[in-house]
């Protein structure tokens, strides 16, 4: 499990962007930190203010991640208890 973790944190860095335009355009705001030298220019005028910014942009992304992985994830319930069930009958008709 651990090694899985490992190998699925570059995806999770991959879809931090995503998450956040899902969860701006929800809340109906525009990001603004969203680029490397931003957030260092941004760090160096103000550190509490970039916080500040920088954690409504986690809020944004995790607003984009429950209205993505919540639907997801009741698909991929039904979908695998479907599958499962499926070759649980087949293996008991053997």
């Amino acid at each position: 499990m651990i090694a899985v973790s490992y190998l699925a944190t570059p995806l999770q860095f991959l879809l931090f962007i995503p998450f956040i335009n899902i969860g701006a355009s929800i809340v109906g705001t525009q990001h603004t930190l969203l680029t490397v030298s931003a957030i260092k220019e941004s760090f160096q005028d103000s550190f509490l203010g970039t916080l500040r910014g920088l954690s409504f942009e986690l809020l944004c992304g995790f607003i984009g991640w429950l209205l993505v992985a919540v639907p997801v994830a009741f698909l991929l319930y039904f979908l695998f208890r479907r599958i499962f069930s499926f070759f649980n009958k087949t293996k008991l008709a053997i």
